[in-house]
């Protein structure tokens, strides 16, 4: 009897070619009569287009990027972890990535890596925000730190 072999992760399934993009004159677009509201719901619609969705399941975020990519990822990383993912880079991103080593996911971080800059920057942010929430506090404060 086989078993079926239960995965943090799944690749996308193949897609059917997309649908051709119609071509825009750039001359005939009107720079004159854009507006903040136009703006805004330019905006809000490639939100919705470029970044994951997610869902924390057991301990765990879970993200299906744009491109069908899933990725769980634990929140529950050991603190004596905490350092090295803090001195892994400036940005959220590169935390991640040290993330995803951490716990033994290094081979998701080139997907990853081949995911939009934009879902990849709103997966590290959730991801660290959860934290935070999770913890009820900032990164880099605790309960018993002062406040200014």
């Amino acid at each position: 009897m086989t078993t079926t072999r239960k995965t943090a992760t799944r690749r996308p399934a193949a897609k059917a070619a997309p649908e051709p993009v119609a071509e825009i004159e750039l001359t005939d677009l009107d720079f004159d009569n854009w507006t903040e509201e136009a703006e805004e719901e330019a905006v809000e619609r490639l939100r919705s287009e470029l970044k994951p969705k997610f869902l924390l399941v057991e301990k765990s975020l879970a993200a299906k990027f744009p491109s069908g990519f899933i990725l769980k990822t634990s929140l529950d990383v050991p603190y004596s972890k905490l350092t090295e993912i803090m001195e892994a880079g400036e940005g959220s991103d590169d935390q991640m990535m040290a993330v995803l080593e951490f716990l033994g996911q290094k081979d998701e971080v080139p997907i990853l890596q081949e995911q939009g800059v934009i879902a990849v920057m709103a997966f590290a942010g959730r991801y660290f925000e959860l934290w935070q929430k999770v913890a009820g506090t900032s990164l880099g404060e605790s309960d018993g730190s002062s406040e200014s």
